[in-house]
C-alpha cells in the first residue's frame, strides 16, 4: 500500500480505535460491578466472568491511554501496533478462558465474533490478522477437539481460512478504493489548476488600458461563475480614441464557453476594423457567419451588441442581448434604452440561421453614460429564489449615478452580490460603464 494511503489508514484505525477501546472499558466496568456483588460471585462461571471482564477493561484502557498519547504526540505509524495488541490481547483472553475456564462455548462465541468483526471496524493488515487468528486458532484446537470432535474442528478450522480470506479481501478493496479515490483527487486537482490557468489567460487576454481614450471615462466589472468567463468584452481603440466596443453572452458556462470567448474575440475586431466604412449590422451578420464556422460544431450561440462611436453619435447593433441603460446627466435619470422588439433579436452562431440586423442610433450629450451589461444580472437570485430582475438593477444605476463610472459600478455589483447572499450563482455577471466627456 503506498505510503500516502497507509497513513490515512492508520489515522483511521488510532481513531477508531480509542472511541471503541473507551466504549468497552466503561461497558466491562458496567459489567463487572454486579458481578463482584452478587450472590453468587464466588462460582467458578462467574469468577471465569470477572476474570473476563477485569482483564478487557485493563486492555482497553492501556488501549486507550495509549492511543491518546500517540494522537497527541503525532506518532501515528506506531498505532497500527496498538491495534495489533489490542485485537492479540482480546483473542489469547478468549483462548485463557476456552483452554482453562468453565464458559469454553462462550469465549469460542467471543473469538469468533472478533475474528469476525475486526477487518470490519479496522483496515488491520492481512498477514497481522491471519497469523493473530490462526495461532490463537491452533492453540484451541486440541481442547476443541475433545469436546466437538474431528469433523467439527475440521469445519472450525474451514470457517477460520473463509474468514481470513475475507478479511484479506476487504483490506484490498480497502486499499484499492483509496487508490482510486486519491487518483480522482489528483484528477480534479489538475483539472481545477487547468481552469485556474484559463482563467489567468482569459483574464491577460482581455485587460484593457483605457486611461489613454480622450473622449470617454469607461470602467468595467467581470465575476465569473465559474474560474472562466462566457461574457465578452472588449474595446476597439486606435491613437487613443474609442471606435467602438462589443460585449457579448456566450450560453452555457465552463471551458466552452471561456473558449469560444477566445476564439471570437479577434473576430469582433477584425470584422469591425474591416467593415468600418460600411453599416453596422452587416458587421454583425459577418460575425455571426464567421463564429458559425469556426465553432463548428459546438452548440454554443452568443448574444451581443456592438457599438459604433462616431462624431455625432453612437452607431448600435443589438443580436438579442439586454437593453443598455441610459443616463442622462440633465435630468439626472435612468431608463432602458427605447426600441422596437424586432430591433434587437437574433443571435451570433445559432445553427445555419440568419438574422436581419437591424444598426440603431443613440444620442449622447456630455456627462451622459451608457450601461451595457450580461442578463447574468437580471437573472441572479437570492435565497428565496427570487431574480434581480431589470427593476432592481435599474434602481441600482440610478441609485449610484451621482459616483463616478469606477465607483458606480462596484457599487452595482455590490448591490448585486448582496441581493445574491449565499444563494448560489447561476451566471457570469458582466457590466461596462462609459460616461461621454
Amino acid at each position: 500500500m503506498p505510503k500516502d494511503i497507509k497513513r490515512i489508514v492508520i489515522t483511521q484505525n488510532l481513531d477508531r480505535l480509542i472511541k471503541i477501546s473507551l466504549f468497552i472499558f466503561i461497558l466491562s466496568i458496567l459489567t463487572l460491578i454486579p458481578l463482584l456483588f452478587s450472590p453468587g460471585s464466588k462460582t467458578p462461571e462467574t469468577t471465569d466472568y470477572i476474570f473476563h471482564y477485569c482483564s478487557m477493561a485493563i486492555i482497553e484502557f492501556l488501549s486507550f491511554s495509549i492511543g491518546i498519547i500517540l494522537k497527541k504526540s503525532n506518532k501515528v505509524r506506531f498505532s497500527n501496533f496498538l491495534l495489533i495488541f489490542n485485537f492479540a490481547s482480546l483473542e489469547f483472553l478468549c483462548f485463557l478462558i476456552f483452554k482453562y475456564g468453565t464458559n469454553s462455548f462462550n469465549s469460542l462465541i467471543i473469538f469468533v465474533c472478533l475474528a469476525t468483526l475486526v477487518p470490519l471496524i479496522y483496515a488491520i493488515e492481512p498477514i497481522y490478522y491471519i497469523l493473530i487468528v490462526l495461532v490463537i486458532g491452533l492453540l484451541m484446537g486440541p481442547k476443541f477437539i475433545d469436546l466437538y470432535g474431528t469433523n467439527s474442528s475440521s469445519n472450525g478450522f474451514v470457517y477460520i481460512f473463509i474468514m481470513c480470506g475475507l478479511a484479506m479481501s476487504r483490506w484490498f478493496y480497502i486499499k484499492n478504493s483509496m487508490i482510486h479515490e486519491r487518483k480522482i483527487n489528483e484528477r480534479d486537482n489538475q483539472i481545477q489548476q487547468e481552469l485556474e490557468m484559463a482563467s489567468l489567460v482569459q483574464k491577460s487576454f482581455y485587460q484593457h488600458d483605457l486611461t489613454t481614450i480622450k473622449d470617454w471615462d469607461i470602467a468595467y466589472y467581470n465575476n465569473p461563475m465559474m474560474s472562466v468567463s462566457g461574457d465578452l468584452f472588449d474595446f476597439f481603440v486606435r491613437q487613443n480614441k474609442l471606435d467602438g466596443l462589443c460585449i457579448f453572452d456566450v450560453s452555457g458556462h465552463g471551458l466552452a464557453s471561456g473558449f469560444i470567448t477566445m476564439m471570437v474575440k479577434n473576430t469582433m475586431e477584425e470584422e469591425f476594423y474591416e467593415n468600418e466604412d460600411i453599416e453596422l449590422d452587416f458587421t454583425m451578420r459577418r460575425i455571426n457567419e464567421r463564429v458559425r464556422e469556426e465553432k463548428g460544431n459546438i452548440e454554443n450561440y452568443l448574444t451581443g451588441i456592438i457599438l459604433r462611436f462616431t462624431e455625432k453619435n453612437i452607431e448600435m447593433v443589438n443580436a438579442g442581448h439586454p437593453i443598455p441603460v441610459i443616463y442622462h446627466a440633465s435630468t439626472k435619470t435612468c431608463e432602458y434604452f427605447n426600441c422596437r422588439l424586432e430591433d434587437r433579436q437574433g443571435a451570433i452562431g445559432l445553427g445555419d440561421l440568419d438574422f436581419d440586423f437591424t444598426t440603431l442610433t443613440i444620442n449622447l450629450e456630455k456627462g451622459d453614460r451608457i450601461i451595457l451589461y450580461t442578463d447574468g444580472i437580471f437573472e441572479s437570485k437570492n435565497n428565496m429564489n427570487i431574480e434581480f430582475g431589470k427593476e432592481n438593477f435599474l434602481a441600482s444605476v440610478q441609485k449610484h449615478c451621482n459616483l463616478d463610472v469606477e465607483n458606480q459600478v462596484s457599487a452595482i455589483a455590490r448591490d448585486i452580490t448582496q441581493y445574491i447572499g449565499t444563494a448560489p450563482r447561476n451566471d457570469d455577471i458582466s457590466i461596462v460603464i462609459l460616461e461621454k466627456k
